[in-house]
């Protein structure tokens, strides 16, 4: 810390790891992972992730995943739950406070949170979106788009739509957005509204 009290750098330890902050969960906690690699620096290979929250108020540092084989997709905006797969289970909700993992398991695809944490989107690998409470309880397939390169999967602030944003046709890029609301109620723009 520097004489006003600033951290200039923050040092966690673990220093046999490259670490990547994933994003903060509470306002003084905040997850990343740790890639330990071996081999000479110039034929290095990864061998081992792990996943640490560390609060940098208490100085606290908890592993809270390890292994080749699994990760986490995505982090709430509240900071409290994070997308977490394993390569033999596939996606699930992990809350990062208490260490729960949530028995419903998520669609392969795009997973995108709402803005209030309380819902996520999955645009799947067929081009089906899906939308589910935090827990990923509650599965509700609310539009079959039968395209699958939609580029963008957003939420609009309300926490009630969804916007798709372009899709490949054929090798042919064509922009077109599509806004789906919760309830499967959809509006094609074949021009972006600005």
């Amino acid at each position: 810390k520097t004489s006003s009290g600033r951290v200039n750098k923050l040092d966690v330890g673990l220093e046999e790891c490259f670490k990547t902050p994933l994003g903060w969960i509470t306002p003084t906690k905040f997850l990343f992972h740790c890639d330990i690699s071996t081999g000479e620096t110039s034929k290095k290979f990864l061998t081992e992730v792990r996943y640490y929250t560390y609060d940098v108020l208490n100085d606290e540092l908890l592993e809270i995943a390890s292994g080749m084989d699994v990760g986490f997709d995505a982090l709430s905006p509240n900071g409290q739950y994070a997308i977490y797969y394993e390569k033999q289970n596939g996606s699930h909700v992990k809350d990062l406070l208490n260490g729960q993992i949530y028995p419903s398991p998520l669609p392969n695809g795009q997973k995108v949170w709402s803005h209030d944490s309380s819902k996520i989107a999955i645009f799947t690998d067929n081009g089906d979106i899906y939308v589910s409470n935090y827990d990923g309880s509650d599965q509700q397939k609310i539009y079959i788009s039968g395209t699958p390169g939609y580029l963008s999967l957003e939420w609009f602030p309300d926490n009630e739509h969804i916007a798709l944003v372009g899709y490949f046709d054929g090798n042919e890029e064509k922009t077109q957005m599509l806004v789906v609301s919760t309830d499967g109620e959809v509006i094609v723009y074949d021009q972006i509204p600005t």
